[in-house]
């Protein structure tokens, strides 16, 4: 099954609604199909994938405090290399 497409008669031609949150760690968009006429809910899980701090910069708590991560050199490979010993041990 497509989700740009219809589960009923295959069609593109869809229209979504506002998403909605169930509070149950999924949510929906309303769905409409303007070919054939289903009516249904378009269903995703969510998954916690982690924080990112007022400037969208990644973050990882650790057992000693919240250490900021951006990987963009060799340095910062180390940096992060470090960061998960100091967490989870050698």
């Amino acid at each position: 099954m497509s989700e740009d497409k219809c589960p009923k008669c295959n069609s593109e031609k869809l229209k979504f609604g506002s998403m909605e949150q169930t509070g149950m760690g999924n949510l929906y968009y309303p769905v409409e199909c303007e070919d054939c006429g289903f009516i249904g809910k378009q269903w995703y899980d969510v998954v916690f994938s982690g924080y990112t701090d007022e400037n969208g910069e990644d973050v990882v708590i650790t057992t000693s405090g919240i250490k900021k991560i951006v990987l963009k050199s060799k340095d910062d490979v180390a940096l992060l290399d470090a960061t998960l010993k100091e967490t989870f041990g050698e």
